[in-house]
């Protein structure tokens, strides 16, 4: 699909949604007999929510985010968007009919944020979907859940091409323990390795602590080593910052 033919669709899409956003807004203010609204309060209303939103989408590079990657980023430009469509809804009602509906434009914008907010998270669940149908893929434990670790996850995560599903972590820090870092739990210390790998069915162990000193690195080897299963290890920090390796780069770690 060209860009211009997904920009088409998703442009009627918004519109649609913003137009039903409206439609709900106006029906909920009038059942709970809010007040009364004229029809050129209406049109008013949809037409600067229409051109609000599509207007701050362009200036917020919203139509070209690719939301079956969905980040804090992408969500956040769309949190802008709109809170200056909402606000330039405002400034137009107050041009044009000379006062602020305040509780039916707030209403009309949650249920934007909610649908708009809905079609986004709906590509990205999509996406997500479609992976687990593809060919399967290796469960593998990641050691580390700092940010080597979770950017690793992140990789493997969005990436078709790599055959590998990261199902845990295992990390020494024990505020992280019970807890879950990118959707994925964090079992405990590298004593619960062995534990994890029979419980998860474990295929593969990549440890991604790029920064301990080979002393600490040598008893967790052995860890992993004695489970029987492949292990690799991400580069060392000052090569991934000299450019020398990639992050994702990972070798083999030989018994």
């Amino acid at each position: 699909m060209t860009y211009a033919q997904r920009l088409s669709i998703i442009v009627a899409l918004d519109s649609y949604l913003i137009l039903v956003a409206v439609f709900f807004g106006f029906q909920f203010v009038q059942e709970a007999a809010l007040t009364v609204y004229t029809f050129e309060m209406l049109v008013i209303s949809s037409l600067s929510l229409l051109i609000g939103h599509h207007l701050f989408s362009y200036v917020f590079h919203v139509y070209k985010q690719v939301w079956a990657y969905t980040g804090v980023r992408e969500l956040f430009s769309l949190m802008k968007t709109f809170a200056c469509s909402f606000l330039f809804s405002m400034t137009m009602l107050y041009i044009f009919v000379q006062t602020w509906p305040f509780r039916f434009l707030f209403i009309v914008w949650l249920f934007h944020v909610l649908f708009i907010g809905a079609s986004r998270m709906a590509s990205r669940l999509f996406h997500d979907g479609a992976k687990r149908f593809q060919v399967e893929k290796e469960r593998a434990l990641i050691i580390g859940a700092g940010s080597a670790g979770t950017i690793i996850v992140r990789q493997l995560q969005q990436s078709s091409d790599v055959h590998i599903e990261p199902v845990a972590f295992i990390d020494d820090d024990k505020t992280k323990h019970k807890l879950e870092i990118m959707g994925l739990p964090v079992l405990g210390g590298k004593e619960h390795i062995q534990t994890a790998v029979a419980m998860m069915d474990i295929q593969k162990i990549i440890i991604a602590i790029p920064s301990k000193s080979s002393h600490t690195l040598k008893g967790l080897y052995k860890e992993c080593v004695a489970t029987g299963i492949k292990t690799q290890i991400m580069p060392e920090m000052e090569q991934i910052l000299k450019g020398t390796h990639a992050l994702n780069q990972l070798r083999d770690v030989q018994p």
